[in-house]
């Protein structure tokens, strides 16, 4: 099937814009620098290009513009043109129906890889965005109308802070040494040689927790069973069949690291079930819903009933989430 006739428009007018922008520069004012790191910073990207301004020209080398062009702010503007674009060409807000818009905003999760969630990059992108979506909200004012609209957002993961940002405030933090990389490598290639798959798992999780970085470690029928601990529940959560996320997950077997450890040499990352990376933003904007914080629990999987309950929508009652109601009541 072919696209509609508005998103190649959209893509004919759009990306020949996008495409000749292949500079980053640096917009965050001067006042808010201390928030991040300095800007040059070998844990950062390749330990090379860690600084402004960031340029096709010096940082692309022989690849396409657009791997690195994924790896800017541009890509999230991108993104809110092409939902007011929808907004617009599918009249959506524009009768009593409720309509349904959701945006994936990707590029804080692309930098926060690259350079680390502290890093002057982040805080240059999370400025671009917090002014973008703003210019998104007045969109909305404007055609679809103030008061008849509701935003929720939220994050799939949290991070954790690179590694030397932890120590340099005197925590514990730690990036896998080519060695213990190789130790955990040899252990998984010793699980795939063996003939009895579940045999070697067991194996395997002896073998992991007897490595000092290593704080814990299940074999699959340990986590589909009996969970033992809140740690184990939260990797069993985590886990669908068929789908492989852990380093040793082929080979029937999930693990956690200690605090502050990451395993990749640059910029930082998630996967791990501690609080770092499980805590995210759940905000709600929108006619009657009253500014403030709320300091009760929360969490990702009361989104789609709070939003069913907002619009007047029957939704099932066993679901794991519940309606937030309370996000109307004036404290």
């Amino acid at each position: 099937t072919s696209d509609p006739d508005w998103v190649s428009r959209f893509n004919a007018q759009m990306i020949p814009k996008h495409r000749a922008d292949s500079v980053w520069g640096l917009s965050a004012p001067a006042s808010a620098l201390s928030r991040a790191d300095r800007d040059t910073v070998e844990s950062e990207a390749d330990g090379v290009h860690t600084f402004f301004p960031h340029t096709y020209g010096a940082e692309g080398g022989t690849a396409p513009f657009w791997l690195w062009w994924e790896n800017t702010p541009a890509v999230d503007a991108l993104t809110l043109d092409m939902a007011e674009t929808m907004v617009t060409s599918l009249e959506l807000g524009k009768d009593d129906a409720p309509d349904f818009l959701n945006v994936s905003l990707s590029v804080t999760d692309r930098i926060g890889h690259r350079f680390g969630p502290l890093s002057r990059e982040q805080l240059d992108n999370l400025l671009r965005l917090d002014r973008e979506l703003g210019e998104f909200f007045d969109f909305l004012d404007r055609t679809v109308g103030k008061n008849r609209w509701t935003v929720a957002l939220s994050a799939d993961h949290g991070v954790l802070d690179n590694p030397e940002d932890l120590v340099a405030r005197g925590e514990y933090g730690h990036r896998l040494t080519a060695q213990e990389n190789k130790t955990l490598d040899s252990l998984r290639a010793r699980a795939d040689s063996s003939p009895d798959p579940k045999a070697a798992a067991r194996e395997l999780v002896a073998s992991l927790k007897k490595l000092p970085i290593v704080a814990d470690a299940w074999t699959n029928d340990e986590l589909y069973s009996h969970p033992r601990d809140s740690f184990a529940i939260l990797q069993r959560r985590s886990m669908y069949p068929g789908r492989l996320a852990g380093r040793f997950s082929r080979e029937l077997v999930e693990y956690r690291l200690i605090p502050g450890i990451y395993a990749a040499p640059k910029g930082s990352g998630h996967g791990q079930t501690y609080w770092y990376d499980r805590h995210v933003p759940l905000i709600w904007m929108g006619p009657g819903i009253t500014a403030r914080k709320d300091p009760s629990k929360a969490a990702t999987v009361d989104f789609a009933p709070t939003a069913a309950w907002l619009l007047g929508i029957p939704y099932p009652r066993d679901l794991d989430g519940h309606a937030r109601t309370e996000i109307l009541k004036i404290p």
